[in-house]
């Protein structure tokens, strides 16, 4: 916070920056090493976004997130990753680098892979318990793709209309051409839109916030124009309602 001050005041006052231009790198790094000294990097972080925003609302934050994680398997780490940057977003984070395929939507994740996650991000360690241990027992021997595979094979065994809302919600392309291809054959394109597709989009405003709609509205019907087989669409490529 003392470095953000002495930033924010120099742009402003000595180069006439207003602070709506400004943005900061909130920086974490790894909670993962079991040093004591590197515990409470993620609360610290997440605090320091939280005073920043409230003494500064209009700056402009972001972070580098998978320096959270680093030194966990690959699954791990996407969850890490991916509770940590909703923690960080609760508190107001603007922007964050991150790799889109290694972040998972928060409901997605397991509640008891997330409850560990958040007790080592908050360092809540007691008597015979530490997080960070409990974590790595928990991801000893699984990647992200059978992590992946698994979430497949759940998504594969819903009924066709509600497996389509819940690819929106995940955010998952792959099936969903084939999945959008016979469900036209039970009910007309506009029917799929506004029964079982806003559906899903209403869930994703609901749990990630309306910024987040139109990626799920691109990432679901982004294939080609109507007459290839696509959903309806204008003359400049949207979907019609």
């Amino acid at each position: 916070m003392e470095i953000a001050e002495r930033l924010i005041g120099d742009i402003t006052g000595n180069w006439g920056v207003d602070e709506s231009s400004i943005l900061i790198d909130c920086l974490t790094f790894t909670i993962c090493t079991g040093q004591e000294e590197s515990r409470k990097d993620g609360v610290e972080t997440i605090e320091a976004i939280r005073k920043l925003k409230q003494r500064h609302p209009d700056v402009q934050t972001t972070l580098g997130l998978s320096n959270i994680s680093f030194g966990l398997n690959p699954a791990a780490r996407q969850v890490l990753n991916s509770v940590f940057l909703h923690e960080c977003q609760e508190a107001g984070l603007d922007s964050a680098i991150v790799h889109a395929s290694k972040i998972q939507p928060i409901n997605r994740i397991d509640d008891k892979q997330r409850e560990v996650a958040l007790d080592l991000v908050y360092d809540r360690r007691r008597e015979g318990y530490d997080p960070l241990t409990e974590l790595m027992a928990m991801f000893e021997g699984v990647s992200a793709a059978s992590s992946k595979e698994s979430r497949a094979a759940e998504l594969a065994k819903l009924p066709l209309l509600e497996r389509l809302a819940q690819r929106i919600v995940d955010g998952e392309r792959n099936g969903l051409e084939a999945d959008l291809d016979e469900a036209m054959t039970e009910k007309p394109p506009l029917s799929i839109i506004n029964e079982d597709l806003l559906a899903g989009m209403k869930t994703v405003g609901e749990l990630f916030g309306s910024g987040q709609i139109a990626a799920a509205v691109r990432a679901a019907v982004g294939r080609g124009d109507e007459g290839r087989g696509g959903l309806p669409r204008t003359a400049h490529g949207e979907v019609r309602r």
